[in-house]
């Protein structure tokens, strides 16, 4: 399948493991995502999400920390 590699639908995909609270997945997908697509901030608010769900709270703020990067960095 052609589309598997694109960081968009990898997010797609972790959005519907998500829902379906299969976080393990979740996480794999959206990390894969973000390797390929680090400017994606709807990567990083996804992930921080599925890192709270998990009640991982550090690796959410590493995440916060990354999407704040992102944003200070486009103004």
């Amino acid at each position: 399948m052609h589309r598997n590699p694109n960081p968009y639908f990898m997010f797609k995909r972790a959005e519907e493991a998500m829902e379906k609270n299969d976080y393990d997945s979740a996480l794999a997908l959206i990390k894969k995502a973000i390797k390929k697509e680090e400017n994606e901030e709807r990567f990083y608010q996804l992930a921080i999400t599925i890192y709270e769900k998990r009640g991982d709270k550090e690796s959410a703020q590493h995440m916060r920390d990354k999407l704040y990067q992102l944003s200070t960095i486009r103004l």
